[in-house]
């Protein structure tokens, strides 16, 4: 019996034994030598072919209860394919959050990509980008000067030779036949200087200027211009010779008798003197604005300006006389004098500007127009003065208060404000030596609407009772006069600008 149980039991080993080692059984399933299948121990997985990853293999899970949550499943590098585990290449400054209009990379061949490796292989290739286009959507023509070119801040400095218009004058000094007095309208009076404009002033000065551009487009700035035309003055003399010849004589309108007089400087025989008249101008001012480009093409630009504008204006006038008696000397008249008149007016300008700005560049040729209009208020300021100092016949001496034109009635200061509108236009031609440095020279015209000028504040009605050292009339007046008539007039700056502009 023993025997047969021992011979069942062999054969049933050799079956178990030839089954193992067939084709179709679990071993083989698993890839396994034959060894490692009858011994039961572990091998390493065999290595796959490189197109084809391995498929990630359920883990077992011990047994749950009835109803209870599975297990969730690890996570495994394996569980993406082959386009998902393709790493996404970083562009530095670009925002990953936003859609990027960049090419994909081009992977050469034999290139691998790890997977949960973020680096990019140094075998990724990317298209070239054009980074020599502009940031900003300017058109700058080639060969453009650095003027046009995205420079920032520019500084200038011009000279300037400017003729400025004269004012009007009121008769000043006439002459005549000794029987005329040297009163207008008598016969043979001539006026020898007034009753017309002042000469034109030709005056030099200096304008600096500054233009600034900001933000990333540099479509928004700044800039401002000071300029001044040196004070410039001229004067004009008459005299006669020792004997009093010619006669002399300073016009005015008699109120007290209603007639045409004058106050006689120069007499033949009896006065010898002479007259003396000077003006003088000065001219300054500034503005600053902001800045806006609305348009730029190929080497042109216009730009809109809006900002402040100050001009101030000093100018004077006056007249001075002298006199003495020749021959037989008369006690009733001072023996010798001295007088002066003098009208001063001061003009200040503040008011608000808009304007434009527009230019064009050729090379290395520019031309620019510049146009503003300002509109404020005009302080206006008049000083009358005047005063004798005469040596009487007795050897004494006294001084008063009013020389002709300027006396008690009308000496003090004046103060009218006023509207005004100052307009200008600046015509430019450049020529850009450098890329930073240009050479300029230009034409300028500036027009202020309303200012008070010295020759319009002249009253020559006069009451010849308030003349000091004058003879007196029996006729009183009860209006004042001279009075300041405070008239204003229009003013006219314009002239040649050279000079030299510098940017960075």
């Amino acid at each position: 019996m023993k025997r047969f149980l021992w011979t069942i039991g062999l054969t049933l080993s050799s079956a178990l034994a030839v089954q193992a080692q067939s084709s179709t059984g679990p071993a083989a399933a698993l890839g396994l030598p034959r060894a490692a299948a009858m011994l039961g121990l572990p091998m390493p997985a065999r290595e796959l072919p490189g197109s084809i990853l391995p498929v990630h293999a359920e883990l077992a899970s011990p047994l749950l209860p009835p109803g209870a949550p599975s297990a969730p499943r690890p996570a495994s590098p394996y569980n993406l394919t082959t386009q998902d585990a393709r790493p996404m290449p970083v562009v530095p400054g670009i925002d990953e959050g936003k859609k990027s209009s960049l090419p994909a990379p081009m992977l050469t061949p034999g290139n691998v990509v790890v997977p949960g490796n973020p680096a990019i292989s140094s075998e990724v290739i990317y298209p070239p980008v054009a980074m020599e286009s502009p940031l900003v959507g300017v058109d700058v023509s080639e060969g453009t000067p650095g003027f046009m070119g995205g420079k920032r801040f520019t500084t200038s400095v011009e000279s300037l030779l400017w003729w400025s218009k004269g004012f009007s004058i009121p008769p000043l000094v006439t002459t005549g036949p000794a029987a005329s007095n040297g009163a207008i309208g008598a016969p043979g009076v001539a006026v020898l200087f007034g009753n017309n404009n002042s000469s034109p002033n030709l005056q030099t000065g200096i304008r600096t200027g500054f233009e600034f551009w900001c933000g990333p487009c540099s479509n928004w700035g700044m800039d401002g211009h000071l300029f001044m035309l040196f004070q410039r003055g001229d004067s004009t003399g008459f005299a006669s010779r020792p004997g009093g010849n010619p006669l002399l004589a300073r016009p005015f309108r008699d109120l007290n008798n209603n007639v045409s007089s004058a106050e006689l400087v120069s007499f033949p025989g009896v006065f010898s003197g002479g007259i003396a008249i000077g003006n003088s101008t000065a001219l300054w001012g500034g503005d600053i604005n902001a800045r806006r480009r609305f348009l730029q093409g190929s080497g042109s630009h216009l730009d809109g300006l809006i900002g402040y504008r100050f001009v101030s204006l000093h100018e004077s006038l006056q007249i001075q006389e002298r006199a003495a008696q020749i021959g037989t000397v008369d006690p009733t008249l001072p023996l010798s004098g001295v007088a002066f008149d003098r009208f001063s007016t001061s003009n200040q300008f503040n008011g608000a500007q808009i304007g434009t700005d527009m230019g064009i560049t050729r090379g290395r040729w520019s031309f620019d127009l510049r146009s503003t209009i300002a509109f404020g208020v005009t302080s206006a300021t008049l000083d009358i003065s005047g005063a004798q100092n005469v040596i009487n016949a007795d050897g004494s001496s006294s001084v008063s208060q009013g020389g002709l034109y300027a006396l008690n009635s009308n000496i003090g200061r004046y103060y009218q404000p006023g509207f005004a509108v100052v307009p200008e236009a600046t015509f430019t031609i450049g020529y850009n030596v450098t890329d930073r440095c240009r050479l300029t020279m230009g034409y300028n015209i500036l027009y202020w609407s309303s200012v008070l000028r010295p020759g319009a504040q002249i009253d020559q009605s006069l009451d010849i009772n308030r003349i000091p050292n004058f003879t007196a009339s029996n006729n009183t007046l009860t209006v004042a006069r001279p009075y300041a008539p405070l008239v204003g007039q229009g003013f006219v700056a314009q002239g040649l600008n050279f000079g030299l502009s510098y940017n960075w």
